[in-house]
């Protein structure tokens, strides 16, 4: 359990005047994406309405700003600080403002939680949405920003993971090594939800993926060993575009198209003909202009997606085996560490 020691611990939580938005919960389209692939249960016609509507979600709700870029334009234009006279303090404010190292350090820690405790990888993207689109509308130091990373897993774990788990709060207050205490969690978790307005279902790149193959291989020939081949690398290079926060402007839809194209070019010409690949990405629906696999945006997606596969452990791992088999790679699992040594 959580240490009681720490319960009347003074947590910066930020505070929303605003009123309550209206619930408006947007149903999960789909299943999870491993059972999408899976036999022919969902027709053509309702597929291509799942993609659309997701793709509505996305450019309607679900985008997020660059805000890490209005935290240094702020910083650098904020006259209240330049003029103060505690030079120090606002040097000591400023080394405590996030910034892409923190996140990518939060990330790591939320992957390593969530493969401790055997949860749905796609937890920690549901996450970092959650995460990303809130330090969208706050500014947070890094204490505060540790304690929202913890609420977003708790939340993501709460609205998205089937199985259930007893005392998760506890848990969560436990990994914190008792900085953040239930109470901590739960009053944060409040705060969330008011500046997400209650968005909690993202479509996320993974799903996107799921839909793109199963829609190309209704319509192509390829083998469904191959199909699936495509599938776990494809998710393979989504999860790594958690890691970078290059990619929180981006839209999910695009990045799995990107992925897509990514998991067709680890494969031989022997495994799949060039014919066959081009014929697989034509069938991916054209819900709008710039979603095609070579398109510019696409294309810098891409690129940067196979720069952070490159600076990665699985590259060097991948250098020793075969990387055609299209098993998705894994960050290695071991125990959860706090919070606290992740930022």
């Amino acid at each position: 359990m959580y240490n009681q020691s720490h319960e009347n611990q003074e947590v910066n939580v930020p505070h929303h005047n605003a009123p309550l938005s209206d619930i408006s919960m947007n149903e999960n389209l789909g299943d999870t994406v491993s059972s999408m692939i899976s036999p022919h249960s969902v027709e053509i016609e309702e597929l291509q309405s799942m993609v659309m509507a997701m793709h509505l979600k996305e450019t309607a709700h679900y985008s997020c700003p660059d805000y890490l870029a209005r935290q240094k334009d702020m910083k650098h234009n904020d006259k209240t600080l330049v003029g103060s006279t505690d030079r120090h303090a606002i040097s000591g404010k400023r080394s405590l403002l996030v910034d892409e190292f923190c996140r990518e350090q939060i990330c790591e820690w939320t992957f390593r939680v969530v493969d401790y405790f055997k949860i749905n990888r796609e937890i920690v993207a549901f996450s970092m949405s959650y995460l990303d689109r809130f330090l969208a509308s706050y500014d947070c130091e890094r204490k505060t920003f540790k304690l929202a990373a913890t609420t977003s897993l708790y939340l993501a774990v709460k609205m998205h993971e089937t199985r259930k788990f007893n005392n998760l709060l506890g848990i969560l207050s436990d990994l914190s090594r008792g900085e953040f205490s239930v109470r901590h969690i739960e009053k944060m978790e409040r705060v969330m939800l008011r500046s997400l307005n209650w968005l909690v279902h993202p479509p996320l790149p993974s799903c996107f993926v799921g839909h793109f193959i199963l829609l190309s291989s209704r319509q192509s020939r390829v083998k469904p060993k191959i199909v699936r081949n495509i599938f776990d690398m494809a998710c393979f290079f989504t999860e790594l575009a958690v890691f970078d926060y290059h990619f929180v402007t981006k839209r999910p839809s695009l990045i799995a198209l990107a992925g897509i194209v990514l998991a067709l070019n680890t494969m031989s010409l022997e495994v799949l003909p060039s014919t066959s690949r081009t014929a697989f990405l034509a069938k991916i629906p054209r819900i709008s202009p710039d979603l095609k696999h070579d398109s510019d945006e696409v294309t810098d997606i891409r690129s940067r997606l196979w720069e952070v596969y490159q600076r990665s452990k699985e590259c060097e791992n991948d250098k020793h085996g075969d990387t055609e088999d299209g098993n998705s790679r894994r960050i290695s699992t071991s125990s959860p560490v706090s919070i606290v040594s992740h930022t």
